[in-house]
């Protein structure tokens, strides 16, 4: 077995990492929860904002660079996707 099947097999029963078309069941269930989780929140964030929450603008910058960083380290695609390159 090499390393990489084993790595395929590890990431089959971790949620949010490898591909979601071979998930085991529980994975797939605790992938897709973090994902709805994460969309409830920024929603909330978003409607604070539009109904008048103010937050300092390095609380908003650091917000956004502790966003960027998590999800450009896990896909580095996204930062391909948003520059054009």
């Amino acid at each position: 077995m090499t390393y990489v099947n084993i790595a395929q097999d590890i990431q089959k029963h971790i949620p949010l990492v490898g591909d979601i078309n071979t998930k085991s069941p529980l994975a797939y269930q605790l992938t897709r929860g973090t994902v709805e989780i994460a969309n409830t929140l920024q929603m909330a964030v978003a409607e604070a904002y539009i109904n008048g929450l103010e937050a300092p603008d390095y609380v908003v910058q650091g917000i956004l660079i502790l966003v960027c960083q998590s999800c450009f380290s896990i896909s580095p695609r996204c930062l391909h996707l948003m520059t054009g390159y």
